[in-house]
């Protein structure tokens, strides 16, 4: 019945490609960094294909979200800090026509 042991591996895969039309959808910047780390973390572990690759994809995979989180709830992804506060206050790199 397949090789049940890659399971956390591609739990790992599905919800990163699941934030990535959240990203577009809600134009939210941290969905792409969230998706496409945890992309790459489940990718690996089904790509190395052992038990232990497995899980620690998906063991490093919740490491790498709750810090992703983490550094969302303080603000890092927030527009002034991407864009710098001077662009924000002008409307953003538009504001430069």
């Amino acid at each position: 019945m397949g090789r049940l042991e890659l399971r956390p591996a591609l739990i790992a895969l599905v919800v990163g490609l699941h934030f990535l039309p959240f990203a577009w959808a809600f134009k939210e910047h941290m969905f792409y960094t969230l998706g496409g780390v945890l992309v790459l973390f489940g990718g690996l572990g089904l790509l190395i294909g052992t038990q232990a690759s497995a899980l620690g994809a998906a063991v490093g995979s919740g490491v790498i979200m709750a810090l992703i989180l983490l550094t969302y709830s303080l603000g890092f992804f927030a527009p002034s800090v991407l864009l710098g506060k001077e662009e924000l206050l002008k409307g953003g790199p538009e504001g430069r026509r």
